[in-house]
């Protein structure tokens, strides 16, 4: 029986990291590790690669720069596991780390790391934060499923992204909880995103029977898209949507990614339903623990 790898202390939370975020590129991991020597990153990722326990690809789409996106290779996944205390392969569907788990990811790249992308820059904006308080939890990235019951059935509302921020005050710990859907195809009629449109509003319409047994109201939905005037179209099917259903817009709060691009995401101002645009701190709300 061949014996695991020797590891050193640092590289364990880059395996663990590497199945929990498949296909991330030195910078992302730098971010998640809150190392800010990115050379030590890549001697590091150098050094599993050379244990065979990481692999990569370089994108083809001009759309994302030329850099090597990293994975974990199925010895990568084993170590990973053991170090997790799980069986591989339990492990390996837990993380959706199988070849259809990566390939789905591989398939939409693009969307995955402009989507994640954005959680990771809140991540690294929040921390530079800390001095406040400020504290990003169990944030989750693509792919992603909320799970609802609609007419005695259970469905699923695909997400980009959540997550909840907490921050003090004097009146003690608020928090506030977010999903994210990411509208990375601009060349897409809007009316694509009809069907899922429909699934969010009838997801949060369903949470309202959780809200009146626990307080716990639906996130706040953020809203990325390509450009101000998509931002108003989508708006408007969101409406329209809701109309057919006979229910209300729920908390839509929405950014442009090419101003995400030039700022960060707590200083890019964020539209509400009204039109008012202000920092996302401010536009989001908040509940006391």
């Amino acid at each position: 029986m061949t014996s695991a790898p020797a590891l050193r202390p640092h590289d364990a939370p880059a395996l663990l990291w590497l199945a929990r975020l498949p296909f991330l590129s030195a910078h992302d991991l730098a971010i998640v590790l809150d190392v800010a020597d990115h050379s030590g990153v890549h001697r590091r990722l150098r050094r599993l690669a050379q244990l065979g326990l990481i692999a990569h690809v370089v994108p083809s789409s001009e759309d994302l720069q030329p850099q090597w996106y990293y994975y974990l290779t199925n010895a990568g996944v084993s170590q990973a596991a053991q170090l997790a205390g799980r069986d591989p392969a339990t492990f390996a569907h837990h993380w959706r780390l199988t070849d259809a788990g990566l390939l789905r990811r591989l398939i939409r790249l693009e969307h995955l790391v402009s989507s994640r992308g954005f959680l990771l820059d809140l991540l690294a904006d929040v921390r530079a934060q800390n001095e406040c308080g400020l504290a990003l939890h169990t944030w989750q990235v693509w792919p992603l499923q909320w799970s609802y019951r609609w007419r005695d059935t259970q469905c699923f509302l695909p997400l980009d992204g959540a997550a909840a921020l907490s921050r003090p005050t004097a009146d003690g710990l608020r928090w506030s909880s977010f999903v994210l859907l990411y509208d990375s195809a601009a060349h897409v009629s809007t009316d694509a995103l009809r069907s899922r449109l429909r699934a969010l509003l009838r997801a949060v319409r369903a949470s309202w029977w959780h809200y009146l047994a626990t307080g716990a109201a639906f996130p706040t939905v953020l809203l990325i898209t390509q450009g101000t005037a998509r931002a108003q179209d989508l708006r408007a099917l969101a409406a329209e949507v809701a109309h057919d259903e006979g229910t209300s817009v729920p908390d839509l709060l929405t950014a442009d990614a090419a101003a995400l691009d030039l700022s960060t995401p707590l200083e890019t101002l964020w539209q509400d339903a009204w039109g008012h645009e202000r920092p996302l701190l401010a536009a989001l709300p908040y509940a006391s623990t």
